[in-house]
C-alpha cells in the first residue's frame, strides 16, 4: 500500500512537470517594437522643469519618496492593480495567467540635469515588480508551504513616456492647450480657403462700352 501510494505521488509529479514545461515552452515573451525613451530634453531652465516635475507628480497622486533638488533627484513609488499591470510591462500567457500574484508596484527615479540655462534633460530610471505567491510541494510527506517573493517585471516603456508626457503638460512654454490649437487651425483653414478662391472681379469690368 505504501509502494502504491509512493509512486502514485512520484507519477503525479512528473507529470506536473512535464506539464509546466509544455507550457512553459508554448508561451512566448513579447517583443518591443522601438526602444524605450528613457530620457527627453526641454527647452525650459531648470527650476521651470523642476517645479513642472513636482506639480506633475503631486496632481496625479504619485508617492515620491525622495526631492533633492541640489542633486536634482525625485524618487516616485506607484501601485498597480492586475488589470493595470499588464499594459505597462512584457510578459507572457504564462506569467499573465498561471503565476499567483498578490501585488504589483513600482520605483523611478526621475533625474534632472541642466544643460545649458534654458534646457534641462530629464531622465527616468524605473523598475516593476510584482509579487509572487511560490507554493513548494513536498510528495515525499504529502505537504505544501507557501511564501511571497519579489519578482522583477520587464518595462515596455508606458511608464517612462507617462512621466515623461507630464511633466511636459505642466512646463508652461511647452503646455498643450487644445481652445487655443484649435483656433489656430480654424485660423490655418480659413486663410488656406481665401487663397484658394477666385478673386472677384470689379463691378462693371466686363460691360461693353
Amino acid at each position: 500500500m505504501l509502494k502504491r501510494t509512493l509512486f502514485t505521488q512520484v507519477k503525479n509529479f512528473l507529470f506536473f512537470v512535464v506539464f509546466l514545461s509544455l507550457a512553459g515552452c508554448a508561451s512566448t515573451m513579447p517583443q518591443l517594437k522601438e526602444p524605450i525613451e528613457k530620457s527627453r530634453t526641454f527647452s525650459a531652465p531648470f527650476d521651470e522643469v523642476w517645479n513642472a516635475a513636482i506639480s506633475a507628480l503631486t496632481t496625479s497622486n504619485q508617492m515620491m519618496s525622495l526631492t533633492e533638488k541640489d542633486s536634482g533627484v525625485i524618487g516616485v513609488n506607484r501601485q498597480f492593480t492586475k488589470q493595470e499591470i499588464w499594459s505597462y510591462v512584457l510578459a507572457d500567457s504564462w506569467t499573465k495567467t498561471f503565476t499567483t500574484w498578490t501585488s504589483f508596484g513600482s520605483k523611478a527615479n526621475l533625474i534632472l540635469q541642466k544643460v545649458d540655462p534654458g534646457q534641462t534633460k530629464v531622465t527616468i530610471n524605473t523598475q516593476i515588480f510584482g509579487g509572487e505567491k511560490k507554493i513548494d510541494y513536498n510528495i515525499w510527506f504529502g505537504y505544501a508551504t507557501s511564501s511571497n517573493q519579489e519578482r522583477g517585471l520587464t518595462s515596455n516603456g508606458k511608464l517612462e513616456k507617462e512621466y515623461l508626457d507630464m511633466i511636459e503638460a505642466q512646463i508652461p512654454n511647452l503646455r498643450k492647450m487644445p481652445w487655443l490649437e484649435s483656433d489656430d487651425k480654424n485660423k490655418e483653414l480659413a486663410a488656406k480657403t481665401k487663397q484658394s478662391k477666385p478673386a472677384e472681379k470689379p463691378a462693371g469690368e466686363n460691360i461693353p462700352s
